[in-house]
């Protein structure tokens, strides 16, 4: 599937059009002082366990690691979404970025984003913070295709080889209905999930986007 191009990440996409993962930045929370009373959080927001595998023709043979070229297949499992606050945006799963294993699941967006997972992703290809983090996205029930194009290596790592941890959570603005398409988690009050139990990641990834190798010098 192709993905949504930022204008930010522009120049990271190569001539292709083959999918990747675009770490697309996450929308702001919308205030409810002027929108609905905060809900009690109920503990059923779930983002899911993935199963994962790799793409034929993958050049690799570990799906932690994906060589130039190589396409991870993501699946989703298990999620649920009945927390959403907002029925009339619709709600799905994505994946956050991450440089280390998460901690902290929620249940309040601002929890994580404010309460200060240390892991969170906020470096950006122009060295600015973003506070918001990111995510990609794939379709509504958390079915992503990550695809090694260089472009992750090149706008987060000077060119060199990449890591990423990613993790499922529960978008309630899924197509960013009220943000310009750029997706988030709705409104400051929602019941968020990022599937993590007792500060332990219980679906966290790791892919390692590796560069071409090149030989030289040698001798036959």
């Amino acid at each position: 599937m192709l993905k949504r191009f930022l204008p930010i990440f522009t120049f990271l996409v190569a001539a292709t059009t083959l999918a990747a993962q675009v770490p697309e930045p996450i929308a702001p929370t919308r205030s409810t002082v002027q929108q609905r009373s905060p809900l009690a959080c109920r503990g059923i927001a779930n983002g899911g366990t993935t199963t994962r595998s790799l793409g034929l023709g993958a050049k690799s043979n570990e799906k932690h690691y994906l060589c130039l070229g190589d396409t991870l297949f993501v699946n989703n499992l298990g999620a649920n979404l009945l927390e959403d606050p907002n029925p009339a945006t619709a709600a799905g799963i994505g994946y956050l970025f991450y440089d280390c294993p998460p901690t902290i699941s929620g249940p309040r967006w601002s929890d994580v984003r404010l309460g200060g997972d240390p892991c969170l992703t906020r470096r950006t290809p122009s060295g600015v913070n973003n506070a918001n983090g990111y995510v990609a996205r794939g379709d509504i029930i958390g079915r992503d295709t990550f695809f090694n194009n260089g472009a992750l290596q090149t706008g987060f790592n000077g060119g060199k080889p990449v890591k990423f941890y990613f993790a499922p959570a529960t978008l309630y603005d899924f197509f960013g209905q009220g943000n310009n398409g750029i997706a988030g988690f709705d409104v400051d009050t929602a019941c968020i999930n990022i599937n993590i139990i007792n500060g332990i990641p219980a679906d966290t990834f790791s892919v390692v986007y590796l560069n071409a190798v090149k030989l030289s010098g040698l001798t036959y």
